[in-house]
């Protein structure tokens, strides 16, 4: 039963030793390449940040529309006044 105590030291040094992930981007500009096109129709102004992406998107008016990341686009669609004009940027 010692040996496992080894092991864990051998497994957590070897995945110490792996490349890093790069940061996510975060912020209103960080909208990647495949976007979706996203218009509040509520009232007054909604904040809501992505559930994949950690982008936070600010509608300040009725009728703003903005560019959401893509991975965002399938838990924003729970937000009822939110209305989605295209799912992906058409090139």
């Amino acid at each position: 039963m010692s040996c496992c105590g080894k092991k864990r030291a051998e497994w957590l040094r070897e995945n110490s030793a792996a490349a890093p992930t790069p940061p996510r981007p975060s912020g209103r500009n960080a909208v990647s390449e495949t976007s979706g096109l996203v218009r509040y129709i509520g009232p007054g102004q909604l904040i809501v940040t992505g559930a994949h992406s950690g982008n936070t998107y600010h509608f300040t008016f009725p009728g703003e529309t903005l560019q959401v990341a893509y991975e965002d686009t399938f838990a924003l669609r729970a937000e009822r006044n939110l209305q989605f004009i295209r799912d992906r940027q058409q090139s």
